[in-house]
């Protein structure tokens, strides 16, 4: 592994004292993020919350897809990129994004649910390929991603007004993180001092966990954790049940990117 890395730190700086014609420099960069994630247990919540008020929620929740939480993502770092056709291009980097998806669920009398979905998101880039004509690159990534994920489970009252209290046990805050490799690809191009870079990744966690998303801050008999099965959850008043929550590991899946980078001058030859 150790042999790994060090093969991957050589391709980055053997172009920066070497003599061929390369044009490289620091980087910021600002765009869009969609985060994906495995929606099986989050489906399965929605499904039986469904279930359990039918008659009464003319608005019921939706189910989540694999991609549902958009927003963006801002960072900085260091590019090179030979000018040759098939010459080395290579980045590395650092990037904080945010991405966000509510579902609604509205009762006859007025009265609403909101859980929002909020990913935050630390991005390490590593990332090393070839370009193309000049003026296109195509890299392979070894990217690494540390998130933290927030459901705001809240009561919406007929005026609007937005309640995370106690006067109902499904409300709270509930938080997991996962640290992830994001392996992948970016593809880009080139026009004078701006990159446009699209990536795709799948984020795979370091060391599987079997945490949940919890609510530390919470008093309560039943469970602090976010629940898979939601009539469970009603019916287990003790909280004796301590494998009904949503495992943050779920939190994780495809990731894209698409972003406007712009190349401070530093050298060219």
């Amino acid at each position: 592994m150790k042999k790994y890395y060090l093969w991957i730190w050589l391709l980055l700086v053997l172009p920066i004292v070497s003599n061929a014609q390369i044009s490289h420099g620091p980087t910021i960069h600002v765009g869009y993020q969609g985060s994906g994630i495995k929606p099986a247990e989050m489906n399965e919540f929605v499904s039986t919350f469904n279930q359990h008020y039918e008659g009464v929620i003319p608005k019921r929740l939706k189910s989540y897809s694999i991609f549902p939480s958009h927003g963006f993502n801002a960072g900085i770092g260091y590019r090179f990129f030979k000018r040759e056709s098939g010459g080395f291009t290579g980045y590395a980097g650092y990037s904080y994004a945010q991405t966000r998806n509510t579902n609604s669920a509205t009762f006859k009398n007025g009265i609403g649910y909101d859980f929002g979905m909020k990913l935050r998101d630390h991005f390490f880039y590593l990332e090393a390929g070839a370009g193309i004509r000049g003026r296109f690159f195509i890299n392979g990534c070894l990217d690494f991603l540390f998130r933290k994920t927030t459901i705001r489970s809240s009561t919406v009252y007929q005026d609007g007004t937005k309640s995370i209290g106690s006067e109902y046990d499904i409300n709270g805050m509930y938080t997991g993180t996962t640290n992830a490799f994001a392996p992948g690809i970016s593809l880009g191009g080139r026009v004078w001092h701006f990159f446009i870079v699209s990536r795709l990744l799948y984020t795979v966690p370091i060391v599987k966990s079997s945490l949940y998303m919890t609510d530390y801050s919470v008093l309560r008999f039943r469970s602090h954790d976010f629940p898979q099965d939601f009539e469970e959850f009603l019916v287990d008043v003790t909280g004796e049940n301590q494998e009904n929550g949503i495992k943050s590991d779920g939190f994780n899946g495809l990731l894209l990117q698409l972003n406007v980078e712009f190349m401070i001058p530093f050298k060219k030859k």
